[in-house]
């Protein structure tokens, strides 16, 4: 299935106005580069017409985490407490910023609105400043506030979710597979969108042709976010790829979402292989002709606007 035409016409200048600072060779320091991208990423996305949810309160908190304090946004829906808590992770290959991006903030604020759940996004650690593992042990200090903090929240700590985009969706999953190793809060369902789930790279599904630009079967991009991370020895490790965790049994189930021009897609479809092979409960649906960046633009492509919808729908149903 062919690429809808809006896709490449609202893309294609976000792609060339940010390439220069994806670049690894950019002589600029990681923090420019961020604040370039995020800076960027805002613009172009606030040129979209996402809804206002005026029944919503938005908070701001700080929670201290083994890295130091950070900041969570609560979006909560004027449902009844207790409501279930939703742990929501940005994406941005672990070292890029896009809490405040409006896509981003929309997803929480729809899921919030819709399912009727509290969405607690966080404002993670970023590298290369703070390095593997401070993002997954920022993500199960937050969780662990939830659960605490349950009545001052208004939530139920008997329902609670975590989900995120691309390596937020990573965060999200390793924080699950954290909190069950570690007797953490008991979760009710992941939510892992574009996902990538196995930093060695071996589940990429590579357009066909596509250039390769060093020595290695894997694009430079990727391997400079290896290293950013500070996991180019650690890439095995199960919070660093979910996917290769030994023990994947007793984990929350999960609604896997990928889009079909994704080289992540094959992350996708391998764990949720993965996870329903050891008797996790997986709903994983491949939105074909869709791109890493579909589930921001759901007031321009209705496959997004249904990719929003189901995961309202899935919080709605499972918590």
């Amino acid at each position: 299935m062919l690429l809808d035409r809006r896709i490449l016409e609202f893309m294609t200048p976000i792609i060339a106005a940010q390439a220069p600072y994806l670049d690894p060779t950019n002589p600029a320091s990681h923090a420019e580069r961020r604040r370039m991208l995020a800076k960027q990423h805002y613009q172009f996305f606030n040129s979209l017409s996402y809804p206002s949810y005026p029944n919503l309160t938005e908070s701001d908190a700080q929670v201290e985490t083994p890295s130091g304090s950070v900041s969570v946004r609560i979006f909560t829906p004027p449902a009844p407490a207790p409501r279930p808590g939703y742990l929501f992770f940005f994406g941005g290959a672990f070292w890029q910023r896009s809490f405040d991006s409006p896509d981003v903030v929309n997803a929480c604020r729809r899921a919030a609105a819709e399912a009727e759940v509290t969405v607690i996004e966080i404002d993670y650690p970023l590298a290369p400043e703070y390095p593997y593992p401070a993002a997954v042990e920022a993500g199960y200090a937050v969780l662990q506030w939830m659960f605490e903090q349950a009545d001052s929240l208004g939530l139920d700590p008997n329902r609670l979710a975590v989900g995120g985009q691309s390596s937020g969706a990573n965060l999200a999953a390793s924080t699950a597979l954290y909190s069950r190793d570690h007797g953490g809060p008991a979760l009710k369902l992941q939510i892992l969108e574009v996902p990538v789930l196995d930093l060695t790279g071996s589940h990429f599904i590579f357009p066909p042709n596509q250039e390769n630009t060093t020595d290695s079967t894997l694009p430079a991009d990727f391997l400079e976010v290896l290293t950013i991370y500070g996991v180019a020895d650690h890439v095995n490790e199960p919070y660093v790829s979910p996917l290769l965790a030994p023990d994947l049994t007793n984990l929350a189930p999960a609604l896997i979402l990928s889009a079909g021009d994704d080289l992540l897609r094959g992350d996708a479809e391998a764990y949720a292989g993965a996870l329903s092979a050891v008797g996790v409960t997986v709903t994983q649906v491949t939105y074909s002709g869709q791109i890493h960046a579909t589930p921001g633009l759901s007031p321009l492509i209705p496959a997004a606007d249904a990719w929003r919808a189901q995961i309202s729908h899935a919080l709605q149903t499972w918590l």
